[in-house]
C-alpha cells in the first residue's frame, strides 16, 4: 500500500497492524510461469507425519488472533523445540519460535472454541530463519474428528515478520470431508528443504480472513505484449471482462510490445496499465535502496505522465523476486504488489502480496476455480504472451470456464482495483 498516487494519503503497513494485521512483507512475484513459485518436491504428496504420534495431555486451547502466541505453554510442538521470541513480535509481547534441525516438525495450536472457516482462510505473520531455512509453510485446519484441510504459503522473509495468506493445497488430506464450520486446531508445519540444518519458524497473529460472498476472478498479463490487445482483449471483451497489463516502460513500442496508442486503447476498454519496472530488472540484485526507488519511480512517473494514473498504483515484481528491502520501497510507491503463491486465498489481506497463478493449464485452473467456488475466495490468473496457437487455445479455454461459472452466478470477474477496494472495506 502506498503513497505517491492519489490525493488521499495511503495508510502504511504500520498503520494497518491494528486493522488488517499487515506487517512488512517479503516474497513477491512478477513474471510467473517459468518464474512461478519455486518447486516443492512434495507438490504431488502430502506430509505423512501428522505429528500426532506422541501421546500428550491436550492443552487447554487459545483464542485465535493477537493473543494466540502469548502463552506458548498452551501449544504443542512435535519434532521441534518451541520458544517465545520477544524481538520479532507483531502484537502482544512475543511471537512463537519453532526450532528444528530437520523436516517433520509440527506446531499444534488448540483453539479454545471452534472457529468457522467454511467461507474463510487463514493468514499469519511469518518469518523463517536459520542456516537451512526453507521457503514453504503448511497450515492444516483440523476439525474435532482430526480431519485435515491443508493450506500452504510461500515465506521469503528471514527477518521481520511478514503477513501472508494461505491458499488451498488439499481440502481433504484424509479423504474425508472436513467440518470447516468447527475447526478446533491449527497445525503448522515447515515445508521440506533442500538441505539439512537448523531452521526457526517465527509466527504471530494468526487470524481468520473472510471470503467474499461470491467468488472472484482477476485477469492479469505481464510484460506488455501486443497479444494482450490482439488476442486477450477481444476474447475477454465479449463478456465485458476487465484486466490489467503490467508493462516495462523502457520497452513500450519495442518489437512485439504494446506501444502508447495501444496501451491507451486498452485503458479506454476498462483495462489497467500497471508497472513492471522500466526494464524487468530483478530488484533483489540491486544493492542500494535509493537505486530501487529510482527505478520504481521512473516507471511509475512514465505511466502517470501518459494518463495511466489508475494502473500506475499497481506493481508486479519481475522474476517473482522480492526481499524486505524491495518490499519496503515498493510499499512507499505502489498500492498493490503481485506475487506468486498458493490459491485460492479468501481475500489478499496483504495487498503487497496478492498471489497469482502464472500461465496455468486449463485443467489446473479448472481445479483452482472449482475450489474457489466451493470454499470461497479469490483466484488471480496471469498470462504472458499468447503468441502460439496452443497458448491462445489454453487461454480461451480458461476464459470459457470462468464464463460458465459466471453464468451460473458462481463467480464475478473484477478488476484489480475493485479487489483492492473490497479488501479495504472488508478488513479495515
Amino acid at each position: 500500500m502506498v503513497n505517491q498516487r492519489s490525493p488521499q494519503r495511503r495508510r502504511t503497513r504500520r498503520d494497518l497492524l491494528g486493522a488488517l494485521g499487515v506487517a512488512c512483507l517479503t516474497g513477491g512475484a512478477g513474471c510467473l510461469g517459468s518464474d512461478a513459485v519455486a518447486e516443492d518436491p512434495t507438490d504431488e504428496q502430502t506430509p505423512d507425519d501428522t505429528g500426532d504420534d506422541t501421546e500428550t495431555t491436550s492443552p487447554p486451547g487459545v483464542e485465535l488472533g493477537a493473543e494466540t502466541f502469548e502463552d506458548v505453554a498452551a501449544l504443542e510442538a512435535v519434532g521441534g523445540r518451541l520458544a517465545a521470541d520477544t524481538e520479532r513480535r507483531v502484537t502482544g509481547t512475543q511471537c512463537a519460535a519453532l526450532e528444528t534441525d530437520g523436516d517433520g516438525a509440527w506446531l499444534h495450536v488448540p483453539l479454545a472454541e471452534p472457529v468457522d472457516f467454511s467461507n474463510a482462510r487463514p493468514a499469519c505473520h511469518v518469518a523463517i530463519d536459520g542456516a537451512a531455512a526453507g521457503d514453504f509453510l503448511y497450515l492444516d485446519l483440523v476439525d474435532a474428528d482430526g480431519n485435515r484441510f491443508r493450506t500452504r504459503t510461500v515465506v521469503r522473509s528471514r527477518g521481520e515478520l511478514v503477513n501472508v495468506d494461505f491458499g488451498i493445497l488439499d481440502p481433504q488430506v484424509d479423504e474425508t470431508a472436513v467440518d470447516l464450520e468447527r475447526i478446533t486446531r491449527l497445525s503448522f508445519r515447515p515445508g521440506p528443504r533442500n538441505e539439512a540444518g537448523p531452521e526457526t519458524v517465527y509466527l504471530d497473529h494468526p487470524r481468520r480472513i473472510p471470503a467474499p460472498e461470491t467468488a472472484k476472478v482477476v485477469f492479469q498479463f505481464d510484460d506488455g505484449n501486443e497479444t494482450d490487445l490482439t488476442e486477450a482483449h477481444p476474447y475477454l471483451s465479449q463478456y465485458d471482462y476487465p484486466a490489467i497489463t503490467y508493462v516495462n516502460t523502457n520497452r513500450v513500442g519495442d518489437d512485439g510490445k504494446l506501444d502508447e496508442a495501444q496501451l491507451a486503447e486498452l485503458r479506454d476498454a476498462n483495462w489497467l496499465v500497471g508497472s513492471h519496472t522500466p526494464d524487468h530488472t530483478d530488484l533483489t540484485t540491486v544493492s542500494e535502496p535509493a537505486e530501487v526507488e529510482r527505478r520504481l519511480r521512473e516507471a511509475k512517473e512514465w505511466l502517470v505522465d501518459r494518463g495511466f494514473d489508475e494502473g500506475a498504483r499497481h506493481f508486479a515484481y519481475p522474476y517473482n523476486a522480492v526481499n524486505e528491502q524491495v518490499l519496503s520501497v515498493v510499499e512507499e510507491i505502489h498500492d498493490t504488489g503481485r506475487v506468486s503463491s498458493w490459491q485460492p486465498v479468501a481475500l489478499p489481506s496483504n495487498l503487497q502480496l496478492i498471489p497469482a497463478e502464472g500461465d496455468p493449464t486449463p485443467a489446473a485452473f479448472s481445479e483452482l476455480l472449482e475450489w474457489t467456488v466451493e470454499y470461497g475466495g479469490v483466484v488471480t490468473v496471469l498470462h504472458h504472451s499468447l503468441s502460439t496457437d496452443a497458448e491462445v487455445a489454453a487461454f480461451r479455454e480458461i476464459v470459457d470456464e470462468v464464463r460458465r461459472h459466471d453464468r451460473l452466478g458462481n463467480v464475478d470477474v473484477v478488476r484489480l482495483d475493485e479487489l483492492e477496494s473490497m479488501v479495504e472495506r472488508t478488513l479495515s
